[in-house]
């Protein structure tokens, strides 16, 4: 399993919920936890491990201008030793990739915390 966070801020960061649901890829389940969290879930399938990996994006508002992003994504492992063979990694650093080009398009600014 691999957890990656990560800080966005800016104006009308209210509008990431709905860019995010709008995006197949990261989003097949969504629900709505309260006014200020919100799970997203997929699978996505990973030819070298030969498996699906279960990725979860939570989204926690801590204000109309701040949100604290988390990415887990696992059981991608495969093999004799169990081995995700870096698909968990490169999973979540897709997820970021869109939430960077996201965040340069709404000129919010995103951090990386781990």
């Amino acid at each position: 399993m691999k957890i990656s966070k990560y800080n966005i801020k800016g104006v009308n960061l209210s509008k990431l919920t709905n860019l995010l649901k709008d995006n197949q890829d990261i989003n097949q389940y969504f629900k709505q936890l309260s006014e200020s969290a919100v799970i997203l879930a997929s699978e996505t399938y990973y030819f070298r491990i030969d498996s699906d990996l279960l990725s979860i994006v939570f989204l926690n508002f801590i204000s109309d201008n701040e949100c604290e992003v988390e990415i887990i994504s696992g059981g991608g492992k495969g093999g004799a030793f169990f081995l995700s063979l870096g698909s968990e990694e490169n999973r979540n650093k897709n997820i970021y990739n869109r939430l960077k080009n996201i965040c340069e398009s709404n000129s919010w600014i995103i951090e990386i915390i781990e």
